[in-house]
């Protein structure tokens, strides 16, 4: 893979990193900036690199419960890294058909070509990869 560069701006400022508080509120906008700054993308990326940053989001404010850092990088894939400062570690979860929740995971493997976990001094970055001709 070609080494990742920032996401060039429309408007010349980019809106990444961009800090978020971690309250529920929050992870809508998390949406929206991401999907303002991919705006340029097949559709098919765009939605996916909304939605796996809308679960990292979420699951930040849900089960780290600390400030969060959203980045956005390209090249050959569209990499969003979601930091924050807790040291939970995320869990791919079998889960039943019933079960109400624990399926986020789930669905960002599915969506991305590759994720992971990057460790940090007191912290973590969960990242996620999905290529710019991604399938819908």
């Amino acid at each position: 893979m070609a080494s990742p560069q920032s996401i060039p701006p429309g408007t010349g400022h980019s809106a990444f990193p961009h800090r978020f508080p971690p309250t529920p509120s929050r992870v809508a906008a998390v949406r929206r900036i991401v999907t303002a700054q991919l705006d340029h993308m097949e559709p098919a990326c765009r939605d996916a690199v909304v939605y796996i940053g809308s679960e990292l989001a979420s699951n930040v404010v849900r089960h780290a419960g600390t400030p969060y850092v959203v980045e956005l990088h390209t090249g050959e894939m569209v990499r969003i890294d979601v930091t924050d400062w807790a040291l939970g570690v995320p869990v791919l979860r079998a889960v039943t058909l019933d079960a109400v929740s624990g399926r986020g995971l789930q669905i960002v493997s599915r969506l991305a070509t590759d994720w992971g976990v990057d460790w940090l001094d007191g912290g973590k970055v969960v990242w996620a990869e999905v290529p710019l001709k991604a399938s819908p």
